[in-house]
């Protein structure tokens, strides 16, 4: 999703978030949660701050 995210070409710009999402076959709760989770720098997965959601099963 990232990818489809960051990779707007230059008639995308002008298409509202409803509009892009109804013509890449994307939900549009599912854009809008990845759109915060993108945007949110808490959750930047770049920064290597973050551990592993792992739990110890055993």
């Amino acid at each position: 999703m990232r990818g489809v995210l960051s990779d707007q070409h230059s008639y995308r710009d002008r298409l509202s978030a409803m509009q892009f999402c109804k013509q890449d076959h994307i939900g549009y709760a599912s854009f809008c949660n990845w759109r915060k989770r993108l945007s949110d720098p808490s959750t930047d997965e770049s920064s290597g701050s973050a551990e592993a959601g792992f739990l110890d099963v055993s």
